[in-house]
């Protein structure tokens, strides 16, 4: 399994999460109902099979918090090439967790 991919997550993320950490909870759901992400390409080699990519074995980091602003939530399989990660922003002021976003990833396999 390629380990630099979740290292990227705080970099594909953390635009969002710096835009939404002063905003009062109003603001903040208004932001998140205003972002449009495009697809993020992730590459993984070919022998990686995209159920184990997905899965628990691989996926261990519920709540995993980055720059204590955005928590992963899961990661499901939508078919062999794409996978739709779902995450939520902690509001810093006011402790509230923001409804659920998603966003997909496109896997491009390697060789």
């Amino acid at each position: 399994m390629n380990k630099n991919f979740f290292k990227l997550l705080p970099i594909l993320l953390t635009p969002i999460a710096l835009s939404a950490c002063n905003y009062t909870d109003a603001q903040l759901d208004q932001e998140l109902n205003n972002i449009s992400i495009s697809p993020v390409v992730a590459s993984v080699k070919s022998d990686v099979l995209l159920e184990d990519f997905a899965s628990d074995k691989y996926l261990n980091i519920d709540g995993l918090s980055i720059n204590n602003k955005i928590a992963i939530k899961k990661i499901q399989k939508i078919d062999e090439e794409n996978l739709l990660l779902t995450f939520v922003i902690v509001n810093k002021k006011t402790k509230r967790i923001s409804k659920n976003k998603s966003v997909l990833l496109k896997i491009k396999y390697i060789d």
